[in-house]
């Protein structure tokens, strides 16, 4: 958890540092950037804990743990709205939707969590290598997965006005969704 928390900090104070080149791509207030910037360290905690439930094959609290999030944020964004704060409240939806996740995954897992902490067989240390081997290709992959399925969006609210950059990114969501859409039955299997 505490690598999690650590480079969850680190992407933030990287993108607070360039959010004003950031917010002049994007060409959108400095204060959404980092307000953006937020989310990341519950972010990585969320995913951890989501990773240890699916490898624990409780599909069930997995399940629900996505759904809270996407709710909170959905939620909270629209408040946000109503409420007149614009783009800085709908990114902050993006870091309440995700604590309130990471709430919620503590309460599902806390009688878990005081059970004896993983260990490796024996404490080998060829396992531990294998696991961390196997968790760097895993992040490097899921990176490249996530700039690549979104960069269109990034490139499209740069080059075009608001508008059309809006109906562009409706488009390509819609895309994800029938792309990403059969996702769902392949976790469970």
């Amino acid at each position: 958890a505490w690598y999690a928390l650590f480079f969850g900090a680190g992407g933030t104070c990287i993108i607070l540092l360039s959010s004003p080149l950031l917010a002049g791509f994007l060409k959108t207030s400095g204060l959404a950037v980092a307000v953006f910037s937020l989310h990341l360290p519950f972010l990585f905690l969320v995913s951890l804990s989501r990773g240890i439930l699916h490898g624990k094959q409780r599909f069930g609290w997995y399940s629900a743990v996505a759904l809270v999030r996407s709710a909170a944020k959905l939620l909270i964004a629209v408040a946000a709205v109503l409420a007149g704060l614009s783009v800085p409240g709908v990114m902050a939806s993006l870091a309440v939707g995700a604590f309130v996740a990471l709430v919620f995954v503590y309460l599902l897992t806390r009688s878990e969590a005081r059970k004896a902490p993983f260990r490796t067989a024996g404490g080998d240390a060829s396992v531990t290598m294998k696991i961390s081997s196997y968790l760097w290709s895993t992040f490097w992959a899921s990176l490249f997965i996530a700039v690549f399925t979104n960069f269109d969006i990034v490139l499209a609210k740069h080059f075009l006005d608001p508008a059309s950059a809006g109906q562009f990114a409706v488009l390509s969501l819609t895309g994800k969704i029938i792309l990403y859409g059969s996702g769902v039955f392949v976790t469970a299997m």
